[in-house]
């Protein structure tokens, strides 16, 4: 029942997640350095589908997680934000949450995902320094998982939703879904209330740069400040004039790559 309800749920806020990644987009990510595939356990039965892209051996990796895109990992082929990592000597690891691309279909708990991710990459890499960047439904995702960060980490969120209710009232069926789970028990309901997380997490060892959009209509400026103003760690917070959703990166590199430069070691 649990595993129809999954199923059910993804193919309807997440169509056509699970396809077969095209050989243009392994080529493009080839070109930023040398990648390899590992896999994450997740749960008793599923995996998680994982890359490492390197320019060398590193002490340092930056784990990505992606946003709603049939791209999944490789929405980050394009460049535009790992380069900034691998140009300070950083390993980038992207994955896809389950249910997405090459990922199993496991549940609705995506920051499980992240949280095993960076569990493994603690344990396989070893990193002196460690950034989890999270991009709208991935920076959603990941906020869960932060507190399994090491000591003296930093977070990167970007186009980050307050809450997951007011992303998909903006459409009337998952709208009107989503007012009718806001009720219900599930635990992937109450997970969903991640102001709670930033209350009490207490972790002032972790430097966070956030990233809000000024002319971002699926995640508002305004919804993103409220989000960010109950977390008590170190932050930064910026707002990228005549930017759309995804777009800081394009709108001023120079920005883009100074904040996160002030949370990497």
């Amino acid at each position: 029942m649990a595993s129809l309800m999954t199923h059910t749920l993804q193919t309807l806020f997440f169509p056509k997640i699970r396809i077969r990644p095209k050989d243009s987009w392994k080529q493009d990510l080839a070109a930023f350095g040398s990648v390899t595939s590992f896999k994450v356990q997740r749960g008793k039965k599923g995996h998680l589908s994982c890359l490492k892209v390197s320019r060398g051996n590193s002490d340092k990796v930056v784990v990505f997680a992606h946003p709603i895109s049939r791209r999944g990992k490789y929405f980050y082929a394009k460049g535009e934000r790992i380069s900034v990592y691998l140009d300070q000597g950083y390993d980038v690891v992207l994955f896809d949450f389950n249910g997405f691309g090459e990922s199993d279909r496991v549940d609705l708990l995506y920051w499980r995902d992240a949280q095993a991710v960076i569990e493994h990459c603690k344990a396989a890499f070893k990193p002196m320094h460690m950034v989890l960047h999270g991009l709208s439904f991935g920076s959603y995702h990941i906020i869960r998982a932060i507190p399994s960060l090491p000591k003296d980490s930093g977070v990167v969120l970007e186009n980050t939703s307050r809450s997951l209710y007011d992303y998909w009232k903006k459409w009337f069926v998952t709208g009107n879904i989503a007012r009718v789970f806001e009720s219900l028990p599930f635990q992937f309901v109450k997970d969903m209330r991640v102001i709670e997380v930033f209350e009490g997490m207490g972790r002032p060892d972790i430097k966070f740069y956030c990233v809000a959009c000024e002319e971002d209509h699926f995640t508002p400026e305004d919804e993103m400040a409220d989000l960010i103003a109950h977390i008590r760690s170190p932050k930064t917070y910026e707002v990228y004039k005549g930017a759309k959703h995804f777009e800081a990166p394009v709108v001023n590199r120079a920005q883009y790559t100074s904040g996160i430069q002030a949370i990497t070691h």
